[in-house]
């Protein structure tokens, strides 16, 4: 009874339900199926997902068309980037931009509602301009954070279509693992044609350690 008040309790908490439904439901309960019918496959329509949903459409496409859906993820992944170990400011303390060597523009690609983008321009003042990039249903609803409005903004992108902004720096931070090795090359041959020399594109993932063979499950999570 003790242990299933505490579960109410974490399950309460609204964006912590939708962390859990983000990652539980409903393809995780396919995953099995899927592995069974698509060994090996990194095909979009060949997953869990497509199983339980009965579509060959991808995941975050189906997002752009699926309001409480939508919404869910975004409050699930609002939890998950609040842990310490995910806190953008580790990436923003890494970076040397001081003086001469700071770039004066740079683009977050996937970059969601400008989390990373705010913590950059408001450490690194030399930073002129910044603009985040992402699905239009995603940036349609974000707002520029107050005393950034003449150094941020937003701009509807797909990845999987040619760039056309230039910059001095582009990130992807926690992006390509959710995607095939195929489509990352895409994503990154998408970004060729406005490439110069001296421009940076900086990654930004989490590390992974060996296998952990005597914990099973937090190696097969982490994966």
């Amino acid at each position: 009874m003790h242990f299933l008040k505490r579960l109410s309790r974490f399950l309460a908490c609204r964006t912590m339900r939708a962390s859990v439904r983000m990652i539980v439901a409903p393809a995780a309960v396919k995953w099995a199926e899927s592995l069974k019918k698509f060994p090996g496959s990194e095909k979009t329509g060949e997953s869990g997902f497509s199983i339980a949903n009965g579509s060959q459409e991808g995941f975050f496409s189906s997002l752009d068309k699926d309001t409480k859906r939508r919404t869910r993820f975004a409050k699930g992944q609002a939890l998950l980037m609040d842990h310490p170990a995910r806190d953008p400011i580790h990436l923003v303390n890494s970076l040397d931009w001081s003086g001469k060597d700071c770039p004066k523009t740079v683009i977050d690609i996937g970059g969601s509602h400008g989390r990373l983008m705010e913590a950059i321009l408001r450490n690194s003042p030399e930073v002129q301009q910044g603009v985040v990039q992402d699905l239009p249903g995603v940036v349609d609803r974000a707002i520029v954070p107050k005393g950034l409005e003449d150094r941020m903004s937003f701009e509807g992108y797909d990845f999987f279509t040619s760039q056309e902004r230039k910059a001095d720096v582009r990130i992807f931070r926690v992006i390509l693992h959710d995607w095939p090795d195929a489509d990352a090359i895409r994503i990154l041959r998408n970004q060729i044609s406005v490439l110069e020399v001296g421009d940076w594109i900086i990654f930004n993932e989490g590390v992974m350690e060996g296998v952990i063979e005597d914990k099973a499950f937090q190696d097969q999570m982490q994966r």
